[in-house]
């Protein structure tokens, strides 16, 4: 099993694959890492320089509102890229947290 089993897993739900295109994903370039619970994977305020895919467990798109409290406005399952998007963005307008291991 592969660091992009999931994420293949989730496009092959919606659409078939073709070979040629798994091979593509499968040779794109990857960095594993593992988290704790609460442990931000992209804070609040930066510039991402790569993208997080989940390949097990979960994470929440937070943001901190004015009175300190902090709202989850994402979850993030196995198969998702949670800051994608960020390549759009000049700073992240919103945390992604882990929340387990």
């Amino acid at each position: 099993m592969t660091v992009f089993a999931s994420f293949i897993a989730a496009l092959s739900a919606r659409d078939t694959l073709e070979d040629r295109e798994r091979d593509l994903i499968e040779s794109l370039p990857s960095r594993a890492g593992r988290y704790r619970r609460g442990e931000e994977l992209v804070a609040e305020g930066s510039r991402p320089t790569k993208s997080c895919l989940i390949t097990s467990g979960m994470a929440a798109r937070t943001i901190y509102l004015m009175e300190g409290q902090r709202q989850i406005t994402a979850i993030h399952v196995p198969g998702d890229f949670v800051d994608l998007h960020s390549l759009y963005l000049k700073t992240m307008d919103h945390s992604v947290a882990a929340l387990g291991a």
